[in-house]
């Protein structure tokens, strides 16, 4: 049986890229998913590119994928390594 964070994580996966079907998150990001608390989940973005413009597209994908995971109450994204993390963060979470 599945853990949370893992079923968040497997989610996350199905994001591909269009034209080389691969996990597009995992191509931009390094993704760390935790469960803090019963069906509360903390999803650590770490970009790979701190000046890319998706990140923000990303992060909002990232909290609507999560969010549908059956049994998931609440998601807080932390976006970490980019130049406006802070911004994305306040957007993404609020």
């Amino acid at each position: 049986m599945q853990n949370l964070s893992e079923k968040v994580r497997q989610s996350l996966a199905r994001l591909k890229d269009p034209v080389s079907n691969a996990p597009i998150l995992f191509l931009e990001a390094d993704i760390e998913v935790k469960e803090v608390a019963q069906g509360e989940i903390l999803v650590l973005f770490y970009a790979k590119d701190p000046y890319s413009p998706n990140v923000m597209t990303y992060a909002d994908a990232v909290k609507k994928i999560a969010s549908k995971v059956e049994g998931v109450k609440r998601v807080v994204v932390d976006v970490r390594n980019h130049v406006m993390s802070d911004l994305f963060n306040i957007r993404v979470n609020d």
